[in-house]
């Protein structure tokens, strides 16, 4: 017997070597480097092997300690995992491990097989919960639009909407952790679903008791829902990341763009139904039940009917109508919730005695960001981004859509709003690096002043023209509102990149208190109150918007001039860096 073989049968023997483990040695091609064995090889190498390779259904992780911190930041709520280009590496490649003799071709058909299977499973997840928010939101979409319109008696549907965001900002400050820590993110997302239900059956006996306490309801379910829907998408991200082998943050980021691509459906989807049914029959505008004077005004002079006030616009449409397009609405809200019971595996990663332990600790920070200059110079623009919300979802379709040209058209108006924030959206993605923050901001701020002086001075009519202008406003809102909304998610991920969570609380928080107030505006105010108002706040807000920036920039610069001279000062410019080595 050779010394090769002697040696092979001694290590064998001696240390129970199983033949796979043979795949993460570095080997030559007949097993041996130089005239050691195997065991002579461990010794040689333990001492600075750092990096220990494990194959696991064909793929290979690396338990090295992980250096680079990979965020994910959504609606208010975090996870934060640890990786690095080398931690989690790409499937296994014949050419730079060896196959075991025991890795027949059946079992490495196995393996893959199970690795296909799993991930359809873990994507298969992913586009059923897209599916169902997709049907719900293109249902409540729908129906928040026609709240100012279709219960515009006694100002009942901007009451409801206020209702509704107030809960939203009540409850999402408290509630999300301790829910999602005792229930799981799969039954707080059923839950909150069965809410947005409750909400669609209310409106067929509108009044103040049941549409208020349904907005109630349906606010606390939101704010529960959307924490726990991030939170379930990064569990799909990590069990994808296990099974691919490809790095965290870009696995969310995939998952994440699915799910926004399908979700950004629900826009056409609930507004294009609306407009179907009630452009179907000519009856809405001699509905038996109109609260309309006989003369009243469309646009900026609309008020609310108080202290004899007739200049109100009230005419719903027909009680037929509307039960067909709520009966529609509940189906669609019904159908989420089976697909999400019925199709939506529960997938629990994170433990949840530490989300309820860390609920506190977050809610003091949110509260402790109020004291910081930064977070004060973006509390006006979060509320504007709430009060523009309010004059869009409740005054423009009221009193310029409904009032003037109908409320058929409201839903075509509704859909060139959602496709153009979406266009506009993709192209700011694609060229965020060259535009930087400053020159959107500034597109943005005149875009809102212009669709706001436009609302203001112009009278609405029946005329063609009025339908082209109200496209070509929604058209502007709708850009107008994508570019904020990105640049004010960067500004809050730059500026406050330790405490992100707690930041993007206070943005849910204040935009949502905007929303509040806009919606309470609405019960005791005309038109043009409001838009004088938005005006000011617009002024206001971008102005202490660039202040941040130009401070947030002037620090930026100082901390790389001092990075700088430290450098030059130890010599520590000229030195290599070391580069990890890859296994």
């Amino acid at each position: 017997m050779t010394n090769k073989s002697l040696c092979l049968e001694k290590d064998l023997k001696e240390n129970s070597f199983d033949l796979k483990k043979h795949n993460s040695l570095h080997q030559s091609s007949d097993g041996f480097l130089g005239n050691k064995c195997f065991d002579c090889i461990h010794a040689d190498h333990a001492h600075h092997r750092s990096l220990h390779v494990k194959q696991s259904n064909g793929y290979v992780y690396n338990e090295a300690p992980l250096t680079e911190p990979a965020e994910y930041d959504s609606d208010g709520s975090s996870d934060t995992s640890f990786v690095t280009s080398s931690s989690v590496t790409s499937p296994l490649d014949t050419s730079s491990l060896h196959k075991s003799p025991l890795d027949t071709p059946s079992e490495i058909s196995e393996n893959e097989k199970s690795i296909k299977t799993r991930k359809t499973y873990l994507w298969k997840d992913v586009i059923c919960l897209s599916l169902a928010l997709t049907c719900l939101f293109g249902a409540f979409g729908g129906l928040q639009s026609l709240q100012s319109t279709v219960n515009c008696f006694e100002g009942l549907g901007f009451a409801s909407l206020a209702a509704l965001y107030a809960s939203t900002l009540v409850s999402g400050l408290f509630l999300p952790p301790f829910v999602i820590g005792w229930l799981g993110n799969k039954i707080t997302l059923v839950l909150g679903m069965l809410c947005f239900v409750i909400y669609t059956i209310a409106n067929f006996y509108p009044n103040w008791y049941t549409l208020i306490s349904a907005s109630v309801i349906v606010g606390i379910g939101s704010a529960n829902l959307w924490t726990a829907q991030p939170n379930y998408m990064a569990n799909i991200g990590r069990s994808l990341a296990e099974v691919t082998g490809i790095p965290l943050h870009v696995v969310i980021n995939k998952v994440n763009s699915a799910f926004y691509g399908i979700f950004n459906i629900h826009i056409i989807q609930g507004y294009a139904l609306s407009s179907i049914v009630y452009g179907g029959i000519k009856e809405v505008s001699t509905n038996q039940t109109s609260y309309a004077p006989e003369r009243y005004t469309c646009g900026a002079n609309d008020c609310q009917q108080t202290d004899g006030n007739v200049t109100s616009y009230c005419n719903p449409p027909s009680e037929k109508l509307t039960y067909i397009l709520l009966g529609t609405y509940a189906v669609f809200c019904i159908v989420a919730v089976a697909i999400v019971i019925f199709f939506v595996e529960d997938r629990e990663i994170s433990d949840t005695r530490a989300v309820k332990l860390q609920a506190h600790k977050k809610l003091t920070e949110t509260f402790r960001l109020w004291t910081n200059y930064r977070m004060i110079l973006l509390i006006p623009i979060s509320l504007y981004m709430g009060f523009k919300t309010a004059i869009f979802q409740g005054d423009f379709p009221k009193s310029y859509i409904s009032c003037a040209v109908g409320i058929d058209m409201m839903g075509y108006i509704f859909i060139c709003n959602g496709s153009v924030s979406s266009v506009v959206q993709f192209v700011l993605s694609r060229n965020g690096k060259r535009l930087g923050r400053v020159k959107p901001m500034i597109v943005s701020f005149f875009l809102y002043l212009t669709c706001a002086v436009v609302l203001l001075k112009w009278e609405p009519d029946e005329s063609t023209l009025t339908i082209i202008v109200l496209f070509i406003v929604s058209a502007l809102w709708g850009a107008a509102t994508s570019i904020t909304k990105l640049e004010i998610t960067n500004i809050f991920a730059m500026v406050f990149q330790k405490k992100k969570e707690a930041a993007f609380a206070n943005f849910a928080m204040w935009r949502s208190c905007g929303s509040c107030i806009g919606f309470l505006f609405s019960l005791y105010s005309c038109v043009y109150v409001k838009l004088y108002m938005q005006i000011a706040l617009l002024v206001f807000s971008w102005t202490l918007y660039f202040c941040l920036e130009y401070i947030h920039r002037k620090e930026r610069k100082g901390k790389l001039a001092i990075k700088s001279e430290k450098c030059k000062k130890d010599n520590l410019c000229q030195k290599p860096v070391n580069k990890p080595v890859q296994v």
